[in-house]
């Protein structure tokens, strides 16, 4: 865990442990400690999934292992996770380990078909709940965490990780487009589009 703000700036790109050691305390002692001090004012980052290379391209591979569910975007203030399944998009074009197809069936048809679905692939006579990529934005590197002041939370702060706004490039519901490059529909949110999905 790495201290990227604090009133105490000589804290900034230490970790927990590294401070820690200088002051010759516990980490978790200084961390609870930094907490009651600072509150709101410490922010920190750390890696909350596998960070190694080879095991975790191992896992998304897997066949038993869906990769492409996360919980982006649940957590506004202090967390901003980067959505599972154009990571797992970006790390096949980026590795090679999955080709760019098998990489989209892996969060697409396959968890559909596990979950008894009828949705993740196109056909005719199925849903036509489709979303656009732009391959050549899969090369981008994903970006750090910002924090920014959303409207939608009437301007409180929210971590975020950006970057899937130049590759997603249109979402359709039931056919009926709701993104278009980063613009969202008004019909989004007023009218039923979709329905909830159930096992066939």
């Amino acid at each position: 865990m790495e201290v990227i703000h604090c009133p105490e700036a000589s804290w900034q790109g230490l970790s927990f442990a590294e401070i820690a050691r200088q002051k010759q305390q516990e980490p978790l002692d200084l961390f609870i400690h930094a907490l009651q001090k600072y509150d709101t004012d410490l922010r920190w980052v750390a890696t909350g999934a596998n960070d190694r290379l080879k095991p975790r391209l191992a896992m998304m591979q897997h066949p038993h292992i869906l990769p492409g569910f996360t919980d982006a975007g649940a957590h506004v203030r202090n967390l901003g996770y980067y959505d599972g399944a154009l990571s797992l998009l970006k790390q096949a074009v980026a590795t090679k380990f999955l080709s760019p197809e098998a990489a989209i069936c892996r969060v697409t048809g396959e968890p559909a078909g596990w979950f008894r679905l009828d949705t993740g692939v196109l056909k005719v006579g199925a849903k036509a709940d489709i979303v656009l990529l732009d391959p050549n934005a899969l090369n981008q590197p994903i970006s750090p965490q910002v924090q920014i002041s959303d409207p939608v939370l009437d301007g409180e702060p929210r971590m975020v990780k950006r970057g899937s706004d130049e590759i997603v490039q249109g979402v359709y519901i039931n056919g009926v487009q709701v993104v278009c490059r980063g613009k969202v529909s008004d019909r989004l949110g007023r009218e039923k589009l979709g329905s909830v999905l159930s096992p066939c």
